[in-house]
């Protein structure tokens, strides 16, 4: 196993942006309605 990477609690860590958090907001009000696709659908 490799070392661990270091973590820099100075560099700040980017945001996502309006589209991004928008489409994170849908996907988990998605999950919390039961509405997921199985994995075997995806593939």
């Amino acid at each position: 196993m490799g070392k661990p990477k270091k973590v820099d609690l100075d560099d700040p860590v980017s945001i996502p942006d309006d589209e991004t958090l928008a489409a994170i907001d849908r996907a988990v009000k998605s999950a919390d309605e039961s509405r997921v696709v199985p994995l075997e659908k995806v593939r």
